[in-house]
């Protein structure tokens, strides 16, 4: 059986700290894909990231 989180988090926030690999990333892109609006912090950014993704 698989861990699920809610079907659809339409309208909601959410912070992860740690976001850039393993398994933060991987939670910040379950979070993105039902529907949060997903913040992610991390100590360095990686060399992969959309740019247009970051706030200045």
């Amino acid at each position: 059986m698989s861990a699920s989180i809610s079907e659809s988090l339409e309208g909601r926030r959410a912070l992860v700290t740690g976001g850039t690999k393993g398994t933060g990333a991987a939670i910040a892109r379950r979070l993105t894909q039902a529907g949060a609006t997903v913040l992610v912090t991390a100590r360095s950014r990686p060399d992969d990231v959309d740019e247009k993704a970051f706030i200045a």
